[in-house]
């Protein structure tokens, strides 16, 4: 069963990703990476840093559950 779901959020990552839903973009690739450990949820990421800063209201609480794991020296870890 546990292969069926990871199956089926993945096919609604690529769903998202062609709709340009990019904030549920965000959200489902920082759970599929925690989940799989897959670097290409990470990069998928880090590579909307732009629109992750512009709309960091929204965005901050996905993007917070894998923040450790940026090896962007751009984004800073800061002290914590």
């Amino acid at each position: 069963m546990s292969a069926e779901c990871l199956a089926a959020a993945e096919d609604i990552y690529a769903t998202a990703a062609k709709k340009r839903m990019v904030k549920r973009q965000i959200a489902a690739a920082a759970e599929l990476y925690k989940t799989t450990g897959n670097n290409k949820y990470l990069t998928d990421i880090v590579s909307q840093k732009e629109y992750i800063l512009a709309n960091i209201s929204s965005t901050a609480w996905a993007v917070g559950m894998v923040y450790h794991t940026n090896n962007d020296q751009e984004c800073p870890q800061g002290d914590g």
